[in-house]
């Protein structure tokens, strides 16, 4: 199903669906076979999601952000920064609220 999404979405979304959607195959296969979550891999999902939702706010062109991700960007040029931003950044949010 994503495969197909590249040729809908635009690149930068759907690199970030695909990097998701990857971890979250290798997540449920590590699971399946060991029946084991570790906090440091939800935290890495958490933080992927979090950019995936980011990215797809600005492409649809949604104005209303939180105040938080308003600190990220404010500017014409907002696809570029949330693209740039590495997914770690909100692992690390993740962790801290966690």
């Amino acid at each position: 199903m994503t495969e197909k999404a590249a040729a809908l979405l635009p690149t930068d979304l759907w690199v970030e669906i695909k990097r998701l959607s990857s971890f979250m195959t290798e997540l449920i296969v590590n699971y399946d076979e060991n029946a084991i979550l570790d906090e440091n891999s939800l935290s890495k999902l958490a933080g992927m999601d979090t950019k995936v939702a980011l990215v797809s706010r600005v492409v649809l062109g949604i104005d209303e952000l939180t105040e938080e991700s308003l600190k990220l960007f404010s500017s014409t040029k907002d696809l570029e920064r949330v693209v740039k931003i590495e997914s770690e950044y909100f692992e690390r949010l993740a962790k801290k609220k966690g």
